[in-house]
């Protein structure tokens, strides 16, 4: 990698979606026109934070990226989305199965 004095940085998505949810495990209602009940706002309202990590550089260059971290978490996120579509397409197969025996 030849990318000197760039700094690590992440979104911190789940603290983000955690917000969105409120504090109920359903999600909230989406509405369209502001004169319907209550529901949530748009993704346009939810302000990213990115958080930088300014830790002591780990290479000359002042780079602090640790490539293994970075595999770790990528492995760790992988896992997690194909555990989720494995379940939301189990939940749809159901669905299907229910839809077409009657």
């Amino acid at each position: 990698m030849d990318t000197p004095g760039f700094k690590a940085s992440q979104v911190k998505f789940e603290s983000l979606m955690a917000s969105a949810l409120g504090e109920g495990e359903s999600l909230p209602l989406k509405v369209e026109n502001e004169r319907h009940m209550g529901g949530i706002g748009s993704p346009e309202d939810v302000e990213a934070e990115i958080e930088t990590d300014r830790s002591t550089a780990a290479g000359m260059d002042d780079n602090n990226v640790d490539v293994e971290s970075e595999m770790a978490s990528l492995a760790k996120n992988s896992i997690e989305y194909y555990t989720l579509v494995n379940k939301v397409n189990s939940e749809f197969r159901k669905l299907d199965k229910a839809i077409s025996v009657t």
